[in-house]
């Protein structure tokens, strides 16, 4: 079955739209040294698709406009930070990386705006993953089961922190204008190290994507 897609009847003039189901997400890394801010959707990335869908600077060009419905935080070790056999070297590996997590998780807050307006600001650990494991004992320290945890029962991203508005019996999203510019930000007041190590021993930076989720808008083509 094709999949179905909705156009949007435009003003004579202006370009027909169609809308989709997409998400907008952006990447960063947090090093080990740490970092007080980092803000997402500002650049688009020379790694490519892998690390963003942003084709323009910090907004969104004509005439592509976006419904901001939820948002997500994933934070995850960098892609190959551990290659090894070694299981015990591994399930180290995994328990140190859960308390890293947890840190850079407590320790910061987050802000979304467009344009000049503020539109959320809230603890990150308030934020869901919207993506991450299933079907694993929480909390196990057996290094089959630690394996598991970060390499498998990955979800789809469909938990989220829903920053909607209901009104007049609408549910109503945060509307992020054609060329309008918006950005996602992560502050830490206090600086946060973690020693998170590759199979080799050397530093690694842990990875942090926003996801927002909603409906893109974008000329028929």
């Amino acid at each position: 079955m094709a999949t179905m897609r909705r156009v949007i009847a435009q003003p004579q003039g202006k370009a027909a739209l169609e809308v989709v189901r997409q998400d907008l997400y952006d990447t960063q890394d947090y090093p080990a040294a740490g970092v007080g801010v980092l803000e997402f959707f500002k650049n688009p990335n020379v790694n490519g698709e892998l690390w963003t869908n942003m084709v323009a600077s910090g907004q969104l060009p004509n005439p592509q406009k976006f419904e901001v419905e939820g948002i997500a935080v994933e934070i995850f070790p960098a892609l190959g930070a551990f290659y090894g056999t070694d299981l015990l070297a591994f399930a180290e590996f995994a328990m140190g990386w859960s308390s890293d997590k947890a840190a850079i998780l407590d320790g910061a807050w987050l802000k979304l705006k467009v344009g000049v307006k503020d539109y959320l600001t809230i603890p990150l650990r308030r934020i869901p993953g919207g993506v991450g494991p299933a079907g694993f004992a929480v909390g196990s320290l057996e290094a089959v089961d630690n394996s598991a945890l970060m390499t498998h029962g990955i979800q789809d991203v469909k938990h989220c922190y829903d920053v909607t508005i209901r009104l007049s019996g609408a549910t109503r999203p945060i509307l992020v204008p054609s060329q309008q510019s918006f950005l996602v930000a992560l502050y830490w007041p206090a600086i946060i190290t973690h020693g998170l190590l590759d199979s080799k021993g050397a530093a690694i930076a842990a990875k942090i994507r926003v996801y927002l989720i909603g409906n893109y808008y974008r000329e028929v083509q």
